[in-house]
């Protein structure tokens, strides 16, 4: 689920492939929506998992706003917000995250009334699926790259995508979030008000291999045809902590492959910091 247009863009997945709808009401989406808005407000700091999933996209971390701290998301102006942040957390807000907080808001108020949300980046998931951060989406590369990387679950995307493209890339990387298996890792952070965002586990591995795996499944990929993905917390101001999880898709057959607890004792792993949001 991502913004357009002041509404919500909302995508599902299922075995007829990606299917769009909007709605402006938070409250009358599932339980568990993936959503593009932070969740979880810090009070005088950088948010880890914003931080960590700047470190994933490299040259494209722009695309990932730092959140503003809690009482800049209330405050009356941009201007207020602004000063606010700089004095509560040392850095202030950019025009393009004050022009976010009535959405933050909804969320935040929605969250604190029961309603149960988890938090993930596009730009992140589309980074796991390529194996890399993607060129933006506004360029005829970038559109095509992300394309190509949702046209493995849905064939007919292309033919789904309209005039807004943007905002339907986006929601369906979420969609596609929503799918993954899970495995704990690390504990998230928690707000002042009770409520969880996403951490960050430098231990989690992304994976390529040509060998099988063992542990909870074998299977035998191709060369890069193994990948390991992160979904966020699940986030409620009344849960006992829960934890982030993972999974494996087998690009070669393009099928999940889910388990409990991971070990890989045999394969070749290239180490990378992974927020838990993914």
């Amino acid at each position: 689920m991502d913004i357009a247009d002041g509404e919500w863009c909302v995508a599902r997945l299922s075995q007829d492939g990606f299917r769009f709808d909007r709605t402006a009401e938070l409250e009358s989406l599932p339980e568990d929506a993936v959503i593009d808005i932070p969740i979880g407000l810090p009070q005088n700091s950088r948010r880890r998992c914003d931080t960590a999933a700047k470190q994933i996209l490299g040259r494209r971390h722009s695309t990932v706003f730092l959140t503003p701290t809690r009482e800049a998301v209330y405050a009356d102006s941009y201007e207020h917000a602004n000063t606010l942040n700089k004095e509560k957390a040392g850095y202030g807000i950019s025009k393009q995250s004050w022009n976010l907080t009535p959405k933050i808001r909804q969320v935040d108020r929605a969250v604190r009334s029961g309603h149960t949300l988890k938090e993930s980046h596009p730009e992140v998931v589309f980074a796991n699926l390529a194996g890399e951060p993607l060129p933006s989406k506004h360029t005829d590369a970038g559109l095509k790259a992300r394309q190509t990387q949702l046209e493995e679950f849905d064939p007919a995307i292309g033919n789904k995508l309209g005039d807004s493209h943007d905002d339907r890339l986006d929601a369906a990387a979420l969609a596609l979030h929503q799918t993954l298996e899970f495995s704990p890792i690390s504990e998230p952070e928690q707000d002042a008000e009770g409520i969880r965002d996403a951490d960050t586990d430098p231990s989690v591995t992304i994976v390529r291999s040509n060998q099988s795996t063992s542990g909870c499944c074998t299977t035998r990929c191709g060369a890069g045809s193994l990948k390991l993905f992160y979904r966020s917390t699940s986030v409620s101001p009344t849960d006992s902590p829960s934890s982030s999880l993972m999974s494996v898709v087998d690009r070669s057959t393009k099928s999940w492959l889910s388990g409990g607890l991971w070990s890989f004792p045999d394969i070749r792993c290239c180490l990378a910091t992974v927020p838990s949001l993914m």
